[in-house]
């Protein structure tokens, strides 16, 4: 037996050896340690057959200037003026041959600054492409800012705009209550969080979708009146979101006299990030590259994990089918990790079926070491573990906390490590997608229940609570009137109070007063498993919420979560105030999260982590039913799993650890498949 020591705990938690675990947990590690690393690149620039003295010239000045290319980059840069894919694997270097092809269009083809246009993501991104493409020789800062380099949503306002639309993007802020309001006019208030809806939303149109051509019979069928709420709502008004640019300016297109005018504009297109596109953006991208078809796409499909927002390998995949003339590049060198991890990251990626096949070298000027399986009991020993871990290796001066990243498949999942952090004053900051765990709709909800079991006068909690006793709108405004003007003493006395009640509504509204007033004296972890089962907390979740074709317990995750949370709490009012202290916690960290000096562990989805680098990365959760998450459906699904379990363990650097308990809400789990195929 084996252990690390945690100098703030002062004691020592035992972490089993690689002899001590199962078999199958043996092989894994076994596996992982026998696996060869990639390989180290060897440059051979001597070998290129320039095509020009001006070529030959152009390179020379970039080697001149300290801008390195290696064999793989240049011939991507050299490509001839027809349409290009550069598949470029992370940390291969895909912003500087973007950067240098643009340079090379310049000096060596004598385009026109003002005839390129490069696209990307971000406006960070399309910034610092700017202030990088100065540093190029023959390219003067004047020159880089007659390129049009923006963000895909930028260049769209700005064409519409062009060809005289007005365009007024609604506030987020009036968004969200738009929606909101339509979620609770459909019946769905406490069902359906705004996030859920408003992704929906976007989803269908990004795929150029109107509310007369989704199917309410589809899974997520039941938001198609907040769906058609909302775009009529924008249109009185005369508003667009975001997604409204992709369908207004696809519209505009099928229009010959805007395709004509389009293509007068930039001779040579580049589109970075070229897996993140949808079909929206994807169909307007080629008209505005038309007629030259110059296109010059970089990419990698084993990163394409946003299929969520319409994005899918299949339209990197399928550029050499659309394009008969294609040429297909890689880049093949990995400048940020260390070959053992490069090594690892390949394997795992190469039982996906939709890619393309890629031979990946290292550069070899990262030193690092082999990535690490570790399996615990349970959340709660893993989040124990790498607090302690990294106060541990901070402690002995060997690292800094902003060295450390810890990348989660889900939020759900995140909340025991997030306590452990805060518990051991391990700085940190995260970044997740959607709402903190404990500011969740259905999470939320429950936590009201509790709220209002202690206090019946909380008009707070009431507002939160009110939709799970199934109350129409004008009831529950009579209620809080009621309460409000001492009508009632309280909302339960209030609820009682109701007319023109049927009476299984009557037996129901007393059976859950009589359940609140019980609980007030449980444990809360008791408290809130008879507030799911017999208050049927569970069953109103599940009539509302199944608009993505989720299995129940995928639905109901956070709540078995939160049950788990409250375990470590003798009292309701201890559970409570321990949720606020986090939530005040967590609002304070938000503050620090914009600042990149920051020393503090990064806390990242792994959908947000993308296009980071870091010296240690954790994985935590490898387990079935988290990465992959249970929703999965098909094989597609689980690519696009697998590809999350690719760019999580391409973040890292130096150092990779995979964790993963081996008990989960009480109940036996087992490792991810992804590691597990890895001994086939």
């Amino acid at each position: 037996m084996s252990s690390w020591h945690d100098n703030h705990l002062n004691k020592r938690i035992p972490i089993n050896s690689i002899s001590s675990v199962p078999p199958q947990k043996a092989t894994i590690n076994a596996t992982i340690k026998s696996m060869p690393p990639a390989v180290v690149y060897q440059y051979h620039r001597n070998n290129i057959a320039y095509k020009s003295t001006t070529e030959r010239s152009f390179f020379n000045r970039l080697t001149e200037s300290d801008i390195k290319l290696n064999d793989s980059q240049i011939e991507a840069v050299r490509a001839p003026i027809a349409p290009n894919c550069v598949l470029a694997p992370a940390g291969a270097g895909k912003t500087m041959t973007i950067l240098a092809r643009i340079a090379y269009l310049i000096n060596v083809t004598e385009t026109l600054p003002k005839e390129i246009l490069a696209v990307t993501f971000t406006k960070k991104a399309a910034g610092e492409m700017k202030d990088r493409l100065n540093t190029f020789p023959g390219i003067s800062r004047d020159m880089a800012n007659r390129i049009t380099i923006m963000t895909m949503h930028g260049l769209f306002y700005s064409i519409l705009k062009k060809i005289g639309h007005q365009v007024n993007i609604i506030p987020e802020g009036r968004k969200r209550a738009v929606i909101t309001k339509l979620l609770k006019d459909c019946g769905m208030r406490g069902q359906v969080s705004y996030n859920d809806a408003a992704l929906a939303i976007s989803y269908w149109k990004n795929n150029l979708m109107s509310p007369s051509s989704v199917n309410k019979e589809e899974p997520n069928g039941k938001l198609l009146g907040v769906f058609k709420g909302y775009e009529d709502f924008k249109n009185v008004q005369g508003l667009m979101d975001f997604d409204d640019l992709i369908v207004k300016c696809y519209s505009a297109f099928k229009q010959s006299k805007v395709r004509t005018w389009s293509g007068k504009l930039f001779k040579h297109v580049l589109i970075d990030e070229m897996q993140d596109t949808n079909k929206g953006q994807w169909e307007i991208m080629r008209a505005i590259a038309q007629p030259e078809n110059s296109l010059f796409v970089v990419g990698d499909e084993d990163q394409s994990i946003y299929g969520f927002r319409g994005a899918e390998p299949k339209i990197l995949l399928s550029f050499p089918n659309l394009y008969k003339n294609a040429n297909i590049y890689q880049l093949n060198v990995n400048y940020r990790s260390c070959p053992e991890i490069i090594g690892f990251s390949s394997k795992v990626i190469a039982s996906n079926k939709q890619r393309f096949d890629k031979k990946v070298y290292a550069a070899g000027v990262v030193k690092g070491t082999k990535p690490k399986f570790i399996e615990m009991r349970d959340e709660e020993t893993e989040a124990l573990y790498l607090a302690g871990r990294i106060q541990a290796l901070v402690a002995d001066n060997s690292h800094s906390y902003n060295d450390f990243a810890i990348l989660f498949r889900v939020n759900s999942y995140v909340r025991s490590t997030i306590e452990a952090l805060i518990d051991q004053k391990v700085p940190f900051v995260i970044d997740q997608e959607g709402e903190g765990f404990y500011e969740k709709t259905i999470v939320k909800g429950l936590l009201a229940n509790l709220s209002l079991a202690l206090d019946p006068k909380d008009a707070t909690a009431f507002s939160y609570a009110a939709p799970s006793f199934y109350l129409k709108k004008e009831w529950e405004q009579r209620i809080v009137s009621n309460v409000k003007y001492g009508k009632a003493s309280d909302f339960f006395e209030a609820l009682k109070g109701l007319q023109n009640l049927a009476d299984f509504q009557r037996k129901n509204i007393s059976d859950k007063i009589a359940l609140m007033k019980k609980i007030k004296h449980q444990g809360p972890q008791a408290a809130v498993r008879l507030l799911r089962t017999q208050g049927g907390y569970d069953s109103f979740i599940l009539k509302g919420s199944n608009i993505y074709d989720k299995q129940d317990d995928v639905i109901l995750e956070d709540l078995e979560e939160l049950q788990s949370s409250a375990k470590k709490f003798t009292t309701i009012e201890s559970f409570l105030q321990h949720i606020e202290k986090i939530r005040k916690f967590q609002q304070e960290q938000r503050k620090r999260a914009d600042n990149p000096n920051v020393d503090a562990v990064r806390l990242l989805s792994i959908h947000k982590s993308k296009g980071m680098e870091f010296r240690y990365v954790f994985i935590i959760g490898a387990l079935e039913g988290v990465l992959p998450h249970a929703n999965c459906s098909g094989p597609d699904d689980i690519e696009e799993e697998r590809r999350l379990m690719y760019v999580a363990s391409s973040r890292a650097q130096h150092t990779l650890e995979i964790t993963a308990p081996k008990i989960r809400w009480g109940k036996a789990i087992k490792v991810s498949r992804f590691l597990t195929e890895l001994t086939d």
